[in-house]
């Protein structure tokens, strides 16, 4: 997994002047990263019985034809053993197993890091309804400007009707 493949820093970043969308995005978010979460685990429960399944079918070929493997002799479980764990096949499968359970690892710290933007967003609202937590001014004058914009066009929209409805 890249570093931010997934967009994560913009996921767990909390919108301060958008608190809303910030919290009705909250569920969905969580979702992405426990289902990715879900996913890499189930991945990595298959990618096991894969290579238990590779080292059952090494360990035969290894005593059906033990010279192909470099035995001339008898053959030891030990040696069976590290000829199953050298063996490219082997570990390659391992590589692409600790690759798995580092994604497994990354995605719940990621379900963690979104668990704690809830409660963030949870604590943010309750300050602020309790007064406790100031907005910044200048989205305090954005919201006075926005409002004073809307009743500009509403004056200007019932003035354009009643001259319309003048002139009829």
């Amino acid at each position: 997994m890249k570093d931010d493949e997934y967009n994560f820093s913009d996921d767990v970043s909390i919108d301060y002047s958008n608190l809303p969308a910030s919290e009705l995005n909250q569920s969905t978010r969580y979702w992405k990263y426990a289902k990715l979460h879900a996913n890499a685990i189930a991945k990595r429960e298959r990618l096991k019985v894969d290579i238990d399944i590779l080292k059952s079918e090494l360990d035969l070929k290894i005593r059906s034809n033990p010279s192909d493997f470099g035995f001339d002799g008898s053959l030891r479980e030990a040696s069976i053993t590290a000829a199953i764990m050298t063996h490219d096949d082997y570990k390659e499968k391992i590589k692409e197993y600790y690759d798995l359970n580092d994604d497994v690892h990354t995605f719940a710290a990621a379900v963690d890091s979104m668990k704690q933007r809830g409660y963030s967003l949870s604590n943010v609202n309750d300050t602020l309804r309790h007064g406790i937590y100031s907005v910044p001014r200048t989205m305090i004058e954005q919201a006075e400007a926005s409002k004073k914009a809307k009743d500009n066009m509403e004056q200007e929209h019932i003035q354009h009707l009643n001259r319309s409805t003048k002139e009829e």
